[in-house]
């Protein structure tokens, strides 16, 4: 019998890898929610009279008794200060907990922009701030629901913030990666209405067309569409009697 070799030090086996793999994706989804929830509580208590006009909003929405809407408005902005620095904190029970917050406030929002499609409410949707007005939709619906899987997967996974140490090479360049793809994702979320914004003026605009012929049809360059008319006004008449076509002369007027 042989002697098997020894595995390298270096290597890792498959299960650790797909294990990093799996809180390589952990580290991004983290990153996709804390930067959603941060740009969303930064845009509604750091401008001047964002909260205001988020308070505003939540009224327009006739979906919250009007006593209870300032209490309401600001207990959605604290919680949602608080799922962003959760989930960002580097220990896997805060991360958990902003998570579930994360998520219970996001089937809060959809129950709530569906209660407004139902009545056809054309409400803004102030949901990162005074500075977004679009008008609340079937895709705000779509947004949530995956940003709902997304926080509900991670929250039970509950796995730690990033790849073990030791157990893969490169990690602390891996969990940097990751970090910011998940920021990037976070803010293409939080910034898609503005981008749909801006370029549909582009889509709205008309595509360019030939001309329509004249009464003769198409005229070719150099050939003046007077003479065509003349000659042809009574063309099917300029048959001799043998039948054959006799060539047109063209004719000057002076």
């Amino acid at each position: 019998m042989g002697v098997r070799s020894p595995r390298p030090a270096h290597a890792p086996p498959a299960a650790a890898e797909e294990r990093c793999l799996v809180e390589y994706l952990i580290v991004v989804a983290r990153g996709l929610i804390g930067t959603v929830f941060a740009i969303s509580f930064l845009g509604k208590a750091a401008g001047r009279g964002a909260l205001g006009k988020f308070v505003e909003s939540v009224a327009a929405l006739r979906v919250v008794p009007l006593r209870l809407v300032r209490a309401g408005a600001m207990g959605v902005v604290g919680l949602e200060g608080a799922a962003a620095v959760l989930v960002f904190l580097p220990w896997n029970g805060p991360a958990v907990a902003g998570m579930v917050i994360a998520a219970v406030l996001l089937s809060v929002f959809m129950a709530v922009i569906g209660l407004v499609l139902r009545q056809g409410t054309s409400a803004p949707c102030r949901c990162f701030g005074g500075a977004s007005a679009t008008v609340l939709g079937p895709r705000h619906l779509v947004r949530n629901g995956v940003l709902v899987a997304v926080a509900v997967a991670v929250a039970v996974a509950g796995t730690s913030s990033g790849p073990e140490p030791g157990t893969a090479p490169g990690t602390l360049a891996g969990s940097v990666v990751a970090v910011l793809g998940g920021v990037f994702l976070g803010g293409l979320v939080a910034f898609l209405d503005d981008i749909l914004h801006v370029l549909q003026p582009f889509s709205a605009c008309p595509l360019p067309t030939a001309p329509a012929p004249g009464p003769g049809g198409p005229v070719a360059p150099g050939v003046p569409r007077a003479g065509l008319e003349g000659s042809g006004r009574d063309g099917a008449s300029r048959a001799d009697s043998s039948g054959r076509r006799r060539p047109l002369r063209s004719e000057t007027i002076h």
